[in-house]
């Protein structure tokens, strides 16, 4: 999918959101007092699947192997910076403070993080 994106300076990209983070943006997040979640994401994992299946390839490089019962299960940890209002780089013109060392979530927006994940640009 060919997709032309420029950026219109609206700031709405930078409100009211989850923002992934890489182990070292999180450190840095929490060395400048701020806070860091961890979501986790819990998938039944009753058997390996084929080593071609792309899907299954990615998630089982971002996750370990767990237990629930007899269930199991491969956990998906996902560091992510709470943003309840605008992002605290978000400048009065609409322009990120950091942006020659944003996230790289930032970096590659309007794509997302999860390369499976469909792009629709609409609801950028």
């Amino acid at each position: 999918m060919d997709i032309d994106f420029e950026c219109t300076i609206c700031g709405d990209c930078c409100r009211k959101f989850k923002l992934p983070l890489t182990v070292a943006e999180a450190v840095d997040w929490l060395r400048a007092g701020r806070e860091v979640q961890v979501f986790c994401e819990a998938i039944p994992w009753r058997y390996e699947p084929p080593h071609d299946d792309k899907l299954a390839a990615y998630k089982r490089a971002r996750s370990f192997a767990a237990t629930s019962a007899s269930l199991p299960m491969r956990v998906l940890p996902l560091l992510v910076a709470p943003i309840p209002g605008a992002c605290p780089h978000l400048q009065p013109d609409n322009r990120c403070a950091i942006y020659a060392r944003r996230p790289l979530v930032c970096r590659i927006y309007p794509a997302e993080i999860n390369p499976f994940l469909e792009l629709q640009p609409e609801h950028k």
